[in-house]
């Protein structure tokens, strides 16, 4: 448990790092910004957490203060690693469902801020839970294809009946449809029909409460944040 805290606090800005540079700047990783006017940061001050502890708290620059969304995604990334830690005994397994975990919690932010499934995580989190298959839940590459699979079909067919019934706007984007293919590769088959369905209601308890939030039926509610709560379910059950 010690352990997977450590490494918590350690993934958790890097986490937070992606969810930050991937969409400002167009990379997977580079130096910290600020949260408020995208100032560049010395790496030291990469963690939210340590900035609200009172290191380095403000940007020397435009002076804002660490983002409360970003020590939010530090400190779930700590829980969730300790999660998994009392879930899955150490060993391989365990090092690729925090991985898993990781990527899907970086997917997850990334949706919710700015609407969007980026290639290089979406189509690099398939060949990486492929190549982690033996080692995952998934039991394997074959269950790692054959669960992605499943989530082509059965999203991709959503897809396609949205564009159909909404006449061109489709209720959801492709990268839910690769979303619900990771998190087939990620846990395999049957375990895909899982995560999809706890997906599924997390998405519709989310677009209930947009809907009584905003009071407007056309208010867009992201699906993949809460295909991404399915998988993170799955990998803890």
């Amino acid at each position: 448990m010690l352990w997977a805290l450590s490494l918590g606090f350690l993934i958790g800005p890097l986490v937070a790092l992606v969810a930050r540079t991937l969409p400002a700047r167009g990379r997977l990783l580079g130096r910290p910004i600020c949260a408020q006017q995208g100032c560049s940061l010395d790496v030291a001050a990469a963690s939210a957490t340590l900035r609200f502890l009172g290191f380095k708290r403000a940007c020397p620059t435009c002076g804002g203060d660490p983002a409360l969304g970003d020590l939010l995604v530090e400190l779930g990334t700590v829980v969730l690693f300790a999660a998994l830690a009392l879930r899955w005994p150490f060993g391989p397994t365990l090092v690729a469902h925090l991985l898993f975990a990781a990527l899907l919690l970086a997917i997850f932010v990334i949706d919710l801020r700015h609407r969007q499934v980026y290639f290089i995580l979406g189509y690099g989190g398939i060949a990486l839970a492929v190549a982690l298959a033996p080692l995952a839940m998934s039991g394997g590459v074959l269950a790692a294809l054959g669960g992605g699979l499943v989530g082509a079909l059965i999203f991709g067919g959503f897809y396609v009946l949205g564009r159909m019934l909404y006449r061109g706007r489709a209720p959801m984007g492709t990268g839910d449809v690769t979303i619900a293919v990771l998190l087939g590769a990620m846990t395999g088959f049957p375990d895909i029909l899982t995560a999809l369905g706890i997906g599924i209601l997390a998405g519709g308890v989310g677009a209930v409460l947009v809907l009584l939030g905003r009071g407007s039926r056309k208010a867009y509610m992201p699906y993949g944040p809460a295909l991404c709560i399915g998988g993170l379910v799955v990998l803890l059950s």
